[in-house]
């Protein structure tokens, strides 16, 4: 068996450290990301009209199985910018 070098245990040790400061980064960005959808969502939700919690939970449930499934539109998907290209690539296509 072959002996574990001094360095070899020191680089190890840090990339352990570097694995656990990732994984806590990682974890503040979704809490992060969280608290920005449910905060966007709360500000387009006419609060008014939710009669309940549970029907607040069906509308969002109803959302992701649309988004995984694929069943929105791909324009709903895109970006401002991507958008813009699109626009950009047809218009030349149109001009040639």
């Amino acid at each position: 068996m072959s002996k574990i070098k001094k360095t070899d245990l020191n680089k190890l040790t840090k990339l352990e450290k570097q694995i656990i400061e990732l994984t806590k980064e990682k974890e503040k960005q979704e809490k992060e990301l969280a608290n920005k959808l449910g905060a966007y969502f709360l500000e387009k939700l006419n609060i008014d009209e939710v009669e309940s919690t549970e029907e607040v939970y069906t509308l969002i449930d109803n959302v992701i199985e649309k988004f995984n499934n694929n069943d929105l539109e791909n324009d709903s998907f895109k970006t401002q910018n991507d958008i813009k290209e699109d626009q950009q690539s047809k218009n030349i296509m149109q001009n040639e």
